[in-house]
């Protein structure tokens, strides 16, 4: 029993005696990033404000996986009779970290699919658009950090894929080919 007690002591001596600044710099891989920005180009009819959130792993190495959420309250353009014009994307990215030889800069490129959801309607709501469709995006930017705060930038294209019977509408859009670029700047931490 006291051989037991001695090994414990001393293991948590020596975990003990660990620098703090040998802690401190262990990898923090996760990263969360708010972002604001515009979208453009594409079928969008205007440069409208979007925000939204970024989140996922980026390991040491050269992959990782991240969540994006972007929400659009104006995508469309407003011609007087529009009640909701917005669109919300959802997709799921992998990531390819790109060396750059400075540990505080990240930069990375990204694709991935998921879900953009237009939202458009005229006053009464006589005539409509709320549908789901799969897309897919990709993009890049670069992350530079202070320790654990810092900022990123980011540029995607955003399209839809797959032609249905919810494509067919009053506004005569066609979704399967519905695209759309958008460039974000916003912090990042990680932890």
């Amino acid at each position: 029993m006291r051989t037991i007690t001695t090994r414990l002591g001393l293991a948590a001596m020596l975990l003990a005696s660990v620098p703090a600044h040998a802690q401190a710099q262990s990898p923090r891989n996760w990263v969360i990033s708010p972002f604001i920005g515009s979208t453009s180009g594409g079928n969008a009819t205007q440069a409208a404000a979007t925000v939204g959130v970024s989140g996922g792993w980026k390991g040491d190495g050269w992959l990782g996986l991240e969540a994006d959420l972007g929400w659009t309250p104006e995508f469309f353009e407003q011609d007087g009779f529009r009640t909701a014009r917005r669109v919300l994307t959802v997709m799921g990215n992998g990531v390819v970290n790109v060396p750059s030889g400075r540990d505080n800069l990240r930069p990375y490129v990204s694709g991935g699919l998921g879900l953009f959801s237009p939202r458009l309607s005229e006053a009464g709501e006589i005539f409509g658009v709320d549908v789901r469709k799969l897309g897919w995006d990709a993009g890049g930017g670069a992350e530079l950090f202070k320790d654990r705060v810092g900022v990123r930038g980011d540029l995607r294209y955003f399209r839809g894929v797959r032609k249905s019977d919810a494509d067919t509408n009053a506004f005569d859009l066609d979704f399967s080919k519905f695209g759309f670029w958008r460039a974000t700047v916003g912090m990042a931490v990680r932890f």
